[in-house]
C-alpha cells in the first residue's frame, strides 16, 4: 500500500485573502445584478416622460420651452439609466435653461404629472413700456419690463396707450436681454413717470441721448428735460412748486400745454420756455 502524499498547507494569511477575494467577488456579482435590475427598470416604458405640456405663455411661442424640456429628456445617466426616467428629470437645470434662453419669462416652474408628463408653467414678464428704434409707424418695437429689461419684439399697434423709448440701442442687432438703464435707475424713472401721470403731465415717449439726456414727450404737449445726474424726487418737487404758482397752474391746465419744454435738470432751479 503506497503512503498518502503529505497535504499542503494552506497559510493564515492565504485564507484570509481567498475569502477577502471570494467576498468581494459575491459583492461585484450582487452589484452589478442590483444595477441591472435598477437600470432595467428605469427603462421600463411606465416610468418614461413621453409629454411636455407648457401653460401660461401668452407672447411666448409655446414650442420653444417644450422644445428645451424635450431636449433635456434625452441622452442617459452613465450610460445606465435614461434622463427621461419620472424619478430623475433633472427640473432645476429644466428652469434655469428657460429662463436663460428666453428673457421673456420672468419665472417658471417645472413639475411631473403622474408618470409620463412633465408640466412647465411659465410666467412671462409684463409689457409695461415699449422700445422702439424710430418713431414711425412701421418702426420695429420691443416690449419693456418696469425693471428696464427688453424681452421681446411686439406689434406696436397692440399697444397704443404705452409709453415709448427711444434711443440707446439704435445701432444693436437686437436689445432682446439688454436693459435700458440699470434696475434701480429705471425704478426711480419709473417712479417719475408716473407721478408725472397723476398730476396729468403722461409721458407719451421718453428719448434718451449718448450724453445721458433724456427728453420726456408728453401726451398734452411740450417736453420735459432731465439727464441721469438728476435727482428725479428734488424734479418732481420743482413740478410741485410750479403747479402752486396760480398764473402756472392756469397755464398747465390748458391743452396743448403752452411751454416749448421745461428743464429740470437743475436740482434749485426750473427753466421753462412758453410757446
Amino acid at each position: 500500500m503506497r503512503p498518502r502524499p503529505p497535504r499542503r498547507k494552506i497559510s493564515l494569511g492565504n485564507r484570509r485573502r481567498r475569502r477577502v477575494f471570494s467576498r468581494v467577488a459575491i459583492l461585484s456579482v450582487a452589484a452589478a445584478l442590483v444595477v441591472g435590475v435598477c437600470s432595467w427598470l428605469a427603462y421600463r416604458p411606465q416610468f418614461q416622460v413621453t409629454e411636455v405640456v407648457v401653460t401660461g405663455t401668452k407672447l411666448l411661442d409655446a414650442s420653444k420651452p417644450e422644445s428645451v424640456a424635450l431636449r433635456a429628456l434625452k441622452g442617459t445617466w452613465a450610460f445606465l439609466i435614461p434622463r427621461s426616467n419620472v424619478a430623475l428629470v433633472s427640473r432645476d437645470s429644466i428652469e434655469e435653461d428657460i429662463k436663460t434662453r428666453f428673457p421673456i419669462v420672468a419665472s417658471v416652474d417645472v413639475e411631473t404629472r403622474g408618470l409620463r408628463s412633465l408640466v412647465v408653467t411659465i410666467n412671462e414678464r409684463s409689457p409695461d413700456f415699449l422700445w422702439c428704434r424710430g418713431a414711425s409707424s412701421d418702426s420695429e418695437c420691443y416690449a419693456v419690463d418696469n425693471q428696464g429689461l427688453v424681452f421681446t419684439r411686439v406689434d406696436a399697434a397692440e399697444y397704443p396707450a404705452h409709453t415709448r423709448f427711444y434711443g440707446f440701442f439704435v445701432d444693436t442687432l437686437s436689445p432682446i436681454g439688454q436693459r435700458y438703464l440699470l434696475p434701480d435707475d429705471f425704478e426711480e424713472l419709473h417712479t417719475f413717470l408716473g407721478a408725472l401721470k397723476v398730476v396729468d403731465l403722461e409721458a407719451k415717449s421718453v428719448t434718451r441721448s449718448d450724453e445721458g439726456k433724456f427728453r420726456i414727450a408728453l401726451r398734452r404737449g411740450s417736453e420735459i428735460i432731465v439727464d441721469t445726474d438728476t435727482d428725479l424726487s428734488r424734479a418732481l418737487a420743482n413740478i410741485s412748486s410750479l403747479l402752486s404758482d396760480q398764473e402756472l397752474r392756469e397755464l398747465f391746465g390748458k391743452t396743448p400745454l403752452p411751454f416749448e419744454y421745461i428743464d429740470l435738470r437743475l436740482d434749485s432751479k426750473v427753466f421753462y420756455k412758453r410757446l
